[in-house]
């Protein structure tokens, strides 16, 4: 397997700019706390890594969570409310060999 060029990766990732007022507002916060502590204490499946065993696929608890969740969730709710920061990024090309 080979690729044409380098895979570029830029970071950070997502940042969005929410207004003062909007962040001040009980409503908004309870929702943000709600959504966080929820995503904290309930795991959704959809973020479990599934591996195949014994030739069937089964969730694997131990490994790392898939963070779309925060990464894209989030800050697609957030963005709705907000709008996309003007920040800096760097950039980072990775060369992975497949063997």
């Amino acid at each position: 397997m080979a690729i044409k060029r380098r895979l570029r990766r830029y970071f950070p990732g997502p940042a969005i700019t929410l207004d003062y007022k909007r962040m001040a507002e009980p409503s908004f916060q309870e929702s943000l706390v709600e959504l966080l502590a929820r995503l904290d204490m309930d795991t959704p499946i959809e973020s479990v890594p599934i591996v195949s065993k014994a030739g069937s696929d089964t969730t694997e608890i131990r490994d790392t969570m898939h963070p779309k969740f925060v990464t894209e969730m989030l800050t697609g709710v957030l963005r709705d409310v907000g709008q996309p920061a003007g920040i800096s990024r760097i950039h980072k090309r990775t060369r992975d060999k497949v063997l």
